[in-house]
């Protein structure tokens, strides 16, 4: 299903995908040498689209590694607002997401500001537990102090 993913796999919690044509633009350094570098997210960092086809690919790297040690329970959040989501891990601010769209179906994109909430994809065991969801009607300070 077409979707903005906040990884969930260990080692890579917070990364993330665009998904069935979805696109995103984030602040992001590049890492590594070659032509598949690694995109990493950082505030600083160059504005670059995300999405299939696009010249850096779908994926951008979290920031921060803030990740606990295997066997123990991570805290998630993930706050959505119009078109800029973050993802938090453990309490961390690790990625920032702006002007997420989907394609029209002419060539072009839309906003995509609604849809479905989907939290596995790919038929891999995952444990989940207190899952809440609320609406905002602002992003939490302690991001938008962090956010470019």
């Amino acid at each position: 299903m077409r979707s903005q993913e906040f990884q969930v796999q260990e080692h890579d919690t917070g990364d993330y995908w665009a998904v069935g044509g979805a696109s995103i633009k984030a602040h992001v350094q590049t890492k590594g040498e070659g032509e598949k570098p690694d995109y990493v997210y950082s505030p600083a960092g160059e504005l670059t689209v995300f999405r299939s086809g696009a010249k850096a690919g779908g994926r951008i790297r979290r920031s921060f590694d803030a990740e606990f040690e295997h066997g123990q329970w991570n805290t998630l959040d993930l706050y959505c607002l119009g078109q800029t989501s973050m993802h938090v891990v453990n309490g961390v601010l690790v990625m920032v997401l702006r002007e997420s769209e989907q394609p029209d179906g002419n060539g072009g994109f839309v906003p995509l500001t609604k849809g479905r909430i989907q939290l596995q994809s790919e038929g891999a065991e995952e444990f989940y537990r207190a899952i809440m969801i609320e609406p905002i009607d602002e992003l939490p300070q302690f991001a938008l102090r962090a956010a470019p």
